[in-house]
């Protein structure tokens, strides 16, 4: 099921609002970081705005056994394994002649659908780290394939990549 929600300014300075018309998967983060709740628990008053606050769309993936998931939330499929690191160049011919699951009609995400994979109660690394064993990605590792970067080849550990076809 598809819900449309309508964004407006909180402050009320624009009067102009955008429809989405897709769903918005929760990002899983739970912890709020200020001292807010400290000043709200010793004042009385409330804080409100942050992620942690607000529960969304429950991720729910469903490993298609063929190489791919799916989605549940957004009705996305996507491949288990992001393959290897490459080139725009490279990620836009390698989705076009992709066939994982049987599939011919394989593209790069657009940003806001790459985003939807993101669980914010992952771990930044040190980006000087050698080692990976604390560390829990930004993306569900239970159902992906995710590797962080490969030291013993020179890179780091942050050094993992996705492709999308939004250009900034």
């Amino acid at each position: 099921m598809k819900i449309s929600i309508t964004l407006s300014s909180m402050l009320g300075l624009a009067s102009v609002a955008s429809a989405v018309t897709y769903p918005i998967v929760d990002t899983a983060q739970v912890q709020c970081y200020d001292t807010e709740k400290a000043i709200a628990y010793l004042t009385g008053k409330q804080y409100y705005g942050q992620d942690a606050q607000y529960a969304g769309h429950a991720t729910s993936y469903v490993d298609n056994g063929d190489g791919t998931v799916s989605d549940q939330v957004t009705s996305l499929m996507w491949t288990k394994d992001p393959g290897a690191k490459k080139t725009y160049e490279e990620a836009v011919t390698d989705a076009a002649t992709c066939r994982v699951g049987g599939h011919s009609d394989w593209r790069l995400p657009t940003i806001k659908q790459l985003y939807s994979l993101i669980q914010l109660n992952g771990t930044d690394p040190d980006p000087q780290a050698s080692g990976t064993d604390s560390l829990t990605p930004f993306i569900d590792a239970s159902v992906f394939d995710f590797e962080y970067g490969d030291t013993s080849k020179g890179e780091r550990i942050i050094d993992s990549q996705f492709a999308t076809s939004t250009c900034m």
